[in-house]
């Protein structure tokens, strides 16, 4: 089993979280902006005997010192 991942993005704007559809989840435009301030697009790729081999990208942000999936 092996797990890479890298950082495709970071810093996204306002206006690129709510194209990628923020807003539509329900996140309010107060919080896409708080998002906007600090957040990276990472991609991660799980090798595993039955795992898609395709990569799969987040898009996270730090809340109480840790980062987390957003979308």
């Amino acid at each position: 089993n092996n797990v890479e991942t890298a950082v495709i993005a970071e810093d996204l704007d306002a206006t690129v979280l709510e194209d990628r559809g923020l807003g539509y989840l329900g996140v309010s435009d107060e919080q896409i902006q708080t998002i906007a301030e600090e957040n990276a697009e990472v991609s991660a790729n799980v090798e595993h005997e039955q795992s898609d081999p395709d990569p799969a990208e987040h898009l996270t942000a730090p809340q109480d010192g840790d980062w987390l999936v957003i979308l």
